[in-house]
């Protein structure tokens, strides 16, 4: 297989990368055109390198009568195709996936270099280098969103895409314009929140920030110390201190791009937050608490110790909250937008079976929201869900949000 393609299409020139050597030739375009975290080049090269199920790089550049305009970051790994329903998987098969990742259309992503880049997610099927298509978190709306949705043929398309909120918050210049915009009954509960944990636990709160390399290994230890309680170490999610996070938290280290808080009480780890400073955004990357302390909300503690911190940052103007929606991302967001992820399949018999297991079990998960919401009992089987997780994981009966490397 080539690992670099070149084709042509009227005025557009179509660019395959296929090794991690040659996109080191396409370096200065992809500078020029990367906006977000997940889609530069660095931390792009540095996942890839770290991620033992990824196959290669599948990298592709569209220009325009010579001139780059758009490109779209991708990989080939080798993933498990699930049927879930919520939080509990059905049945899973291993699939070789070509994966677009999240914010992966860099320039200009308009519907006529949307249409070309969908043509040849297609043509990775018809090539057979991939069993699936898999384009992570795609705003709704967006040109790629509505070329999916429509181009390929019924037995290729997905029907039920999932939709999920993403948040996002503006940062107030300090901390008293930040209760200032809240309201009476919600100032008074946030202060009441540290007054009541101190009143319990008197002179035994603090808080540690870690930002350097030498800090490192006490941070892994610590926010693993509460992530094996939570319900998301049962989904296999939340902070996992392994070799690819130590990687790439050394990486953002390195970068100067490092930002996790940690609240202890008694010296115990009780609750953190973690992610980078990109541009002028904070983005989130994970965050846990030790369910023993949930009562105090130790997490919303912590977030207002981290927001002081953040505020004092003069290029920092937003926390962009990352996947999902939760309690605490509607509490304190103030922009959000709905984004889905969307698989295209092959028109054969295996995938003709994927597709059809996922249509059924998407549109079955979908009505049950829609029917949980209606009756105003969605939050609480999320939360009674989560209890049954975290209690699973902790194995005792104590009375968590997610790591997620790149999409």
């Amino acid at each position: 297989m080539k690992e670099l393609n070149k084709s042509s299409l009227n005025e557009y020139d179509v660019l395959t990368v296929r090794s991690i050597q040659d996109i080191e030739t396409i370096r200065d375009v992809w500078d020029k055109m990367q906006t977000h975290p997940n889609s530069d080049i660095d931390f792009y090269l540095t996942i890839i390198s770290s991620l033992g199920r990824v196959i290669r790089p599948h990298v592709i550049l569209i220009s325009k009568d010579g001139i780059p305009s758009a490109l779209a970051v991708g990989r080939i790994e080798d993933l498990e195709f699930e049927f879930n329903f919520g939080y509990k998987t059905l049945y899973k098969t291993p699939v070789r996936t070509f994966t677009l990742i999240y914010e992966g259309i860099l320039g200009d992503a308009s519907p006529e270099n949307c249409k070309i880049l969908l043509t040849e997610f297609r043509n990775i099927l018809k090539q057979e280098e991939a069993d699936i298509i898999y384009l992570s978190n795609i705003q709704s709306g967006s040109p790629l969103y509505n070329l999916s949705s429509t181009i390929p043929k019924h037995l290729s398309r997905d029907h039920f895409p999932i939709s999920n909120v993403h948040w996002k918050m503006s940062l107030p210049p300090d901390m008293n314009a930040f209760f200032s915009s809240r309201s009476r009954k919600h100032r008074y509960w946030l202060r009441r929140l540290e007054r009541v944990l101190e009143k319990d636990y008197p002179g035994n709160i603090t808080t540690k920030s870690f930002v350097e390399e030498k800090d490192l290994n006490q941070l892994f230890t610590d926010a693993e110390s509460i992530s094996q309680k939570t319900y998301q170490r049962k989904l296999e999610g939340g902070f996992i201190d392994n070799e690819t996070t130590r990687k790439f938290y050394s990486f953002l280290i390195e970068k100067s791009l490092l930002r996790a808080y940690v609240l202890y009480i008694e010296e115990k780890p009780a609750a953190y937050w973690i992610g980078y400073q990109y541009g002028d955004t904070f983005h989130l990357r994970v965050t846990g608490y030790d369910p023993t302390f949930r009562h105090y909300e130790t997490g919303t503690i912590l977030f207002l110790k981290m927001l002081e911190d953040l505020c004092a940052i003069n290029k920092l103007n937003f926390i962009d909250f990352g996947f999902g929606d939760a309690p605490y991302k509607r509490r304190f967001g103030n922009q959000s937008w709905n984004e889905s992820s969307i698989y295209i399949f092959p028109q054969s018999f295996r995938g003709i079976f994927l597709n059809t297991g996922r249509t059924v079990t998407s549109m079955i998960y979908q009505f049950s929201i829609l029917l949980l919401k209606r009756f105003g009992l969605l939050e609480k089987v999320k939360r009674e869900w989560r209890t049954i997780l975290s209690n699973k994981t902790t194995g005792n009966n104590d009375s968590n949000p997610s790591e997620s490397h790149q999409k």
